[in-house]
């Protein structure tokens, strides 16, 4: 069990795994628009991404391909 203050300033709608790593990094997407990456075992955040115009609403992983994801938003993109 474990706490994540996140940089996150709205709701946060979707939150993976990414695969092949050993369940140390996630991503999160909230309705401040942004996506974050945090390694859960140093408890810091490895990577912003501040593409959409509107909430994040789902983030996907790829199975076999680590650190790729996908992420949807109510902008009406998939990135």
């Amino acid at each position: 069990l474990n706490t994540i203050e996140t940089k996150h300033r709205g709701n946060i709608f979707s939150v993976k795994f990414l695969p092949h790593t050993n369940d140390s990094l996630i991503a999160s997407g909230a309705a401040d628009r942004d996506i974050y990456v945090y390694d859960v075992n140093k408890n810091i955040n490895i990577n912003e991404i501040h593409a959409h115009h509107n909430r994040v609403k789902r983030l996907e992983t790829a199975p076999d391909t680590p650190f790729l994801f996908w992420s949807c938003g109510e902008d009406g993109f998939v990135l």
